[in-house]
């Protein structure tokens, strides 16, 4: 348990609201990530007694809120009582019973053209669908319109196979006992439980989709994204722009009966393998 923390404003020796880090981290994991009263990921920091009563940062005094709750919270008097948010406070909406991810939030994508980009490349199309990531059949990024209205997916497993994160018709999700998760401004990050950056992604509605950092696993492949770069198994890619391709990447010994694609990898191995050969292909840059 972290102990209360107050910083000091400027020197002066007084108190200050900027939260530590550190203490965020507890909260938000203690919180399921979201909101505790409805579990929206999009979520601001919430003294349940007032800052200017305690006037410290105490893990147990903090809980998380989504902008509408929080301006419930904070009027005197209060439309969202103290006790209402401490008894959500301790059974938080996105780890109560029966759950097992988060509350959905929903993407406002519409646009002629997507474009997704990971790292320094991207896929773009017109087309009604397009799947900018194919494994063995498993698309784990694609969007795709219904009348017109683009939907965009994505599918991320976690080391252990289950689905750690997922849009799946603009609905964003996530397991609620990641290591941490935070969703600020457009961008959303997840950790591991081994502590790893597994994703960041920038949200850019109607149009775009910037993955800034992801692992993508599935049927013993492993696509890793870096600001540069994406790496498959060892190869590297960069700079490279598709349009218009139904298909991005297609991985696995079966992607010619899906057709054709910008990038088609036909071998399988296993996560160690792909590891180790991508630590030897960068050894011989």
């Amino acid at each position: 348990m972290l102990a209360c923390m107050t910083e000091a404003d400027g020197g002066s020796g007084a108190p200050h609201r900027n939260i530590p880090e550190p203490i965020k981290r507890v909260v938000r994991q203690r919180c399921g990530f979201g909101c505790v009263i409805c579990g929206n990921p999009i979520i601001e920091y919430h003294h349940m007694t007032p800052w200017h009563f305690v006037q410290e940062h105490t893990p147990e005094n903090i809980t998380l809120l989504c902008d509408s709750h929080h301006r419930e919270a904070t009027p005197t008097p209060a439309l969202l009582p103290e006790s209402m948010v401490r008894e959500a406070d301790a059974n938080p909406f996105n780890l109560s019973e029966g759950k097992e991810t988060s509350a959905s939030y929903s993407l406002r994508y519409g646009s002629e053209v997507v474009r997704f980009e990971l790292g320094s490349n991207s896929v773009s199309s017109d087309a009604s669908e397009l799947a900018a990531l194919l494994v063995l059949g498993d698309r784990l990024l694609w969007f795709s319109r219904d009348e017109g209205v683009v939907q965009i997916g994505l599918r991320l497993f976690a080391e252990d196979g289950s689905l750690a994160v997922a849009i799946k018709r603009n609905e964003l999700t996530f397991k609620a006992d990641q290591w941490d998760v935070t969703f600020e401004g457009a961008t959303l990050r997840v950790w591991e439980a081994s502590r790893k950056q597994v994703l960041e992604v920038q949200f850019e509605p109607p149009q775009y989709v910037r993955i800034r950092r992801a692992l993508f696993r599935r049927h013993g492949f492993e696509v890793e994204v870096t600001e540069d770069e994406v790496r498959i198994n060892g190869a590297i890619f960069s700079r490279v722009h598709v349009v218009n391709c139904n298909v991005g990447i297609m991985l696995g010994h079966d992607c010619l009966r899906h057709g054709a694609a910008a990038i088609a990898w036909e071998q399988e191995v296993t996560y160690s393998d792909a590891i180790a050969r991508g630590r030897s292909s960068t050894r011989g840059r």
